[in-house]
């Protein structure tokens, strides 16, 4: 039985793309499959042997040197014949392993020269230069790797020319975890929701100051980051108008999907969103409720080829307004654009579908689990 390892530095043992999906999708097929996660308690899950490492110590310094390090040190000992790297920060390891004879895939989940020019962490008058140092330095370091999996098309047209094999492996919801009764539309609470990263770029701004102009309520569930940012919400007018949940479980987010009549995803118009596949979106779509979006060129052509949804300028409170009352006011017309969402999400946006792609690579880099 081939022995493969996802790797990362940054994101949590139940990360949904690395554990829920991609994880235990190779499992499930029949790989031994390993996750060197920090933070984490040795344990196995849904048959993955999860492997902790101590968590970052330093801030940013620290995750990028000490855990990378022993990140890279519980890879050797496990000396599978496949290793899948999630972060940059990772890559100098990944070339390590690659160095040793092994396959390496290396799993892109963003572009990250456009995602560095938005990090406000980092000083403004170094941000174009440290993205374009970052552009050649991951282009030159998957030229010896094994393949690169994207989560995005867009960021696989960045690799293609350099690397040896790139896929797509979009990051579509699996259809199952949102497969419970609509129930009766008419009975929904006259709510809109919103799930993920409480950032300003991700639209809270407008969310508030939409939802205040209306007399509905918005479910809110996630973090937020920078954490100041919590305090900075809470005084706007529209907070009277939130429900906040707070970080949710898995279940918990479809239970409250549930609840709603739309789903919001008015992301800012930022080079790293414009041409995204935004997993909330499809969510809400598995879901089976309408979704409010940014008016993106991308978005807007899956939005109204599957009329699922109503597309808003993601800076204006009035657009946004405007379209959640539409959405409440007209629960039928709410409920029709919800069914075809989840229509179009069952047949074009799942991981179900996904997941195929990911397992041919496996098959064709260290061969089928089981011969």
């Amino acid at each position: 039985m081939p022995r493969v390892a996802h790797l990362t530095a940054v994101h949590p043992a139940d990360d949904v793309r690395i554990f829920a999906k991609e994880c235990r999708s190779l499992a499930a097929a029949g790989y031994q499959v390993d996750l060197v996660v920090p933070g984490a308690s040795n344990r196995v899950v849904d048959g993955v042997a999860v492997h902790g490492v101590a968590p970052p110590a330093g801030g940013r310094l620290g995750r990028m040197t000490r855990t990378v390090l022993e990140v890279y040190r519980t890879a050797r000992r496990l000396d599978a014949d496949l290793y899948h790297v999630h972060d940059p920060e990772l890559l100098p390891a990944a070339l390590m392993l690659r160095g040793r004879g092994k396959q390496v895939v290396y799993d892109s989940h963003e572009h990250l020269p456009q995602q560095i020019v938005t990090k406000p962490w980092i000083p403004a008058e170094i941000r174009r230069p440290l993205a374009r140092v970052a552009d050649v330095g991951e282009r030159l370091a998957v030229r010896r790797l094994s393949a690169v999996v994207t989560a995005e098309p867009y960021v696989a047209r960045r690799f293609e020319p350099v690397a040896r094999k790139v896929v797509t492996v979009n990051n579509f919801p699996s259809v199952a975890e949102f497969d419970r009764p609509a129930g009766d539309w008419p009975n929904r609470e006259r709510a809109v929701c919103y799930a993920g990263a409480i950032t300003e770029l991700r639209g809270v701004g407008v969310m508030l100051e939409a939802i205040a102009r209306t007399n509905a309520t918005l479910l809110l569930a996630g973090r937020f980051s920078p954490a100041h940012l919590e305090q900075e919400v809470k005084r706007s007018p529209g907070w009277e108008s939130v429900d906040y949940l707070g970080q949710l479980p898995r279940p918990a987010v479809g239970e409250m999907m549930s609840r709603a009549q739309a789903g919001l995803v008015v992301l800012r118009a930022i080079p790293n969103y414009l041409e995204a596949n935004p997993i909330k979106m499809f969510e809400y779509m598995a879901a089976g409720i309408p979704v409010i979006a940014s008016d993106f060129p991308a978005w807007r052509g899956i939005v109204e080829s599957h009329e699922c949804g109503i597309c808003v300028d993601p800076e204006s409170a009035d657009d946004v307004a405007a379209a959640i009352w539409r959405i409440v006011d007209n629960p039928e017309d709410a409920q029709r654009m919800g069914e075809n969402g989840r229509r179009a999400a069952r047949s074009h946006y799942s991981w179900e579908t996904e997941r195929a792609t990911l397992l041919e690579l496996y098959r064709e880099l260290v061969g089928p689990p089981a011969e």
